[in-house]
């Protein structure tokens, strides 16, 4: 699908629109629509996105040493036996970070 065609016409005009590309990723997007009358903008938006927590459930052994290191962050889903992320405050914790670097299949992401 091409996301260009998300953005309806009618806002091509604007010169910032918000774009969610994933944890902390940066991406250009092309901007439709009539030129700024600055010949020499571009015609690409840049956005940063904001840091987020994240367990890949396809990589996830359910061993529970992110549980053990960080219980405020992470449990372990009874129904799926696999970590499951229940806070995404203090993403700048001393025990978050321990927890991340832990993981031995490297399925936590910030």
């Amino acid at each position: 699908m091409d996301k260009k065609k998300l953005i309806p016409a009618c806002l091509g005009t604007l010169l910032a629109i918000p774009i969610l590309a994933g944890c902390g990723e940066q991406k250009a997007v092309q901007v439709n629509g009539p030129q700024n009358s600055d010949k020499n903008a571009p015609d690409t938006v840049s956005q940063t996105q904001e840091t987020y927590l994240a367990v890949d459930p396809n990589k996830c052994i359910g061993c529970g040493r992110c549980v053990q290191t960080d219980s405020a962050h992470f449990i372990i889903d009874s129904g799926t036996r696999k970590s499951t992320v229940i806070s995404q405050s203090d993403l700048g914790s001393d025990k978050l970070a321990s927890a991340i670097s832990g993981c031995p299949v490297d399925a936590i992401t910030l």
